[in-house]
């Protein structure tokens, strides 16, 4: 893996930062608004918004096609307890 995935690991299991903050970053490394990013992953904008202001959580199907492409797996959001 490389550093800007290995920080995301270690912000969300750290408990620094959550999990919509982390799909924020992800988009940004894309470039793309919103609105772009949504309909390349196949979720609604609607849904976006509300993960990335941490207003909904996302079922294991959504975080799948918000991390397709950035070689991180879902389990990575959960920490061991």
């Amino acid at each position: 893996m490389g550093k800007p995935i290995d920080e995301l690991y270690d912000s969300v299991l750290s408990g620094r930062e959550s999990i919509g903050r982390v799909v924020k970053r992800i988009r940004r490394v894309t470039g793309m608004t919103q609105r772009e990013f949504a309909l390349a992953r196949g979720v609604s904008f609607q849904t976006l918004r509300l993960i990335e202001r941490d207003a909904a959580n996302p079922t294991v199907d959504t975080l799948e096609k918000l991390c397709e492409g950035f070689d991180l797996k879902v389990g990575f959001f959960y920490s061991p307890q």
